[in-house]
């Protein structure tokens, strides 16, 4: 390996690594083994987002929707300062308590509450910004 790594020089070999590493990836999400596991984390996010929803009382914070579709919540950092990661974000697992630590800082909202929240919060800013701009 060493001798290829001089043959082709240091940035060729860097993109060998990468496209080495993404080939062996791929054969195992590709195997049966892979398959399984692939299972197994899905239905490990599942579980804990469901054990989240009851941990945040099941139901909107907002408008009290209350249907046991756990795809229907999503959770809203109440001040995205102190956000330290999606409860989602990059396809991580986490610990189930690493994960209650993080839905402390949010509220549990309907997918229609959370874009109203959204939206909510992008037309103040448009305002602010407007405003800005006609003081200038």
């Amino acid at each position: 390996m060493r001798n290829k790594r001089r043959e082709i020089g240091e940035e060729a070999w860097k993109k060998y690594q990468v496209d080495r590493k993404r080939s062996k990836a791929k054969k195992y999400r590709e195997s049966e083994k892979g398959k399984i596991n692939s299972f197994k984390v899905a239905e490990t996010r599942r579980n804990n987002k469901l054990k989240l929803i009851e941990y945040k009382g099941g139901k909107c914070e907002r408008c009290g929707y209350n249907k046991p579709i756990p795809g229907a919540y999503e959770f809203h950092h109440k001040d995205p300062s102190e956000k330290d990661f999606g409860i989602s974000s990059k396809g991580e697992t986490r610990s189930l308590e690493k994960l209650k630590n993080e839905v402390d800082k949010c509220m549990l909202l309907c997918s229609n509450c959370h874009a109203e929240i959204h939206h909510e919060i992008n037309e103040e800013n448009r305002n602010k910004k407007y405003n800005q701009f006609l003081i200038q």
